[in-house]
């Protein structure tokens, strides 16, 4: 999963998403979301139902293809227990860090 935008062998990494295009901002928002929902082992048909948005909606989304209002976003990061602002910070967290690990681990 590894890539320009989300590197999870990578210490925290400062992104300025002010500077990126539109794509590589929704590409970023998309791969933050799915690794989070996956991190907490909750299927995209199981997010959709909690979140109230649709399984193809969502699927749009972690591609890098959806431009959700933030409303609908809002609620995606609330069901995944992830807050609206560290999805959209600058830095990835230690939190994310530690995720990231655990996901590493139990693949391996």
């Amino acid at each position: 999963m590894a890539n320009r935008f989300y590197e999870p062998d990578a210490q925290a990494q400062p992104y300025n998403l002010d500077s990126l295009t539109t794509d590589e901002f929704l590409t970023l928002v998309g791969q933050r979301i799915r690794f989070h929902r996956t991190s907490g082992r909750m299927s995209r048909k199981k997010l959709a139902e909690v979140s109230g948005v649709s399984e193809r909606y969502l699927a749009q989304l972690e591609a890098g293809q959806g431009n959700m209002s933030i409303a609908l976003l809002r609620k995606v990061t609330t069901a995944i227990g992830l807050p609206l602002n560290v999805l959209l910070s600058d830095v990835e967290t230690d939190n994310t860090e530690e995720k990231e690990e655990e996901g590493v681990a139990e693949l391996t």
